[in-house]
């Protein structure tokens, strides 16, 4: 019985099997994954380091480590998204098969 009900839990990366160890000697398992479809800015806005991560497989956008919804306008293979952070407009501008995706924060690009 129990290995059934083992199976379908994910298991963390910083935590073993042993029932000796205690919670708090596991360690955070945060860690982001690098690939081709993955473009990543990092900015300093308003004083604070913010970085905004966009996923062009899944058309996710990150900021820091919260999920942005952002209103998504496709036109043939380029994706505009637009989105807010605080009182700025920020813009995506995506294109299928091509690898510079750009970034703008009201209007000024962000490298």
């Amino acid at each position: 019985m129990s290995v059934l009900l083992m199976a379908g839990r994910k298991r963390d990366k910083g935590r073993s099997n042993s029932a000796s160890e205690s919670e708090e000697e596991t360690e955070d398992t945060t860690e982001y994954i690098s690939s081709g479809s993955v473009k990543m800015w990092t900015w300093t806005f308003d004083g604070d380091k913010l970085t905004i991560i966009f996923r062009k497989d899944t058309m996710e956008v990150w900021v820091d480590d919260d999920k942005i919804d952002p209103t998504s306008r496709f036109s043939g293979s380029t994706v505009i998204m637009d989105f807010k952070i605080g009182k700025h407009q920020a813009r995506i501008r995506s294109t299928k098969g091509d690898d510079d995706d750009m970034l703008t924060i009201d209007g000024i690009p962000v490298d």
